[in-house]
């Protein structure tokens, strides 16, 4: 009974977080009319960057990364919580600037 209950939760959790892509998939395609890839490539850059800072060697500069070690495992796991999906909004802000003049513009798709 309690070898089944660790997969349970790990099945439970996964399956949460493919409900949360996809419903945000569905909010995108609903408001914006047409499908946005970006949505999964942002979502993986935020699970990258969590990854790079809960690691043993975050990439930040020796004396920030010092301190930043000398923190509680659990500390440093809820401000990644905080660090990584501001880093991946301000990543998808750019981004929207970049594409902004392309929004409305038929003829860099080749329709006529």
């Amino acid at each position: 009974m309690f070898d089944l209950l660790p997969h349970l939760l790990n099945g439970l959790t996964l399956g949460l977080l493919f409900a949360l892509i996809a419903l945000g998939f569905m909010l995108i395609v609903g408001l914006m009319e047409q499908i946005n890839l970006a949505h999964g490539s942002l979502f993986a850059l935020g699970a990258y960057a969590a990854m790079q800072l809960t690691g043993p060697r975050p990439p930040l500069p020796m004396e920030l990364a010092k301190a930043w070690l000398a923190l509680p495992l659990g500390w440093r796991y809820a401000a990644t919580l905080i660090i990584a999906p501001v880093i991946v909004s301000l990543v998808g802000m750019l981004i929207e600037l970049c594409m902004r003049r392309t929004y409305g513009n038929i003829r860099s798709t080749g329709c006529s």
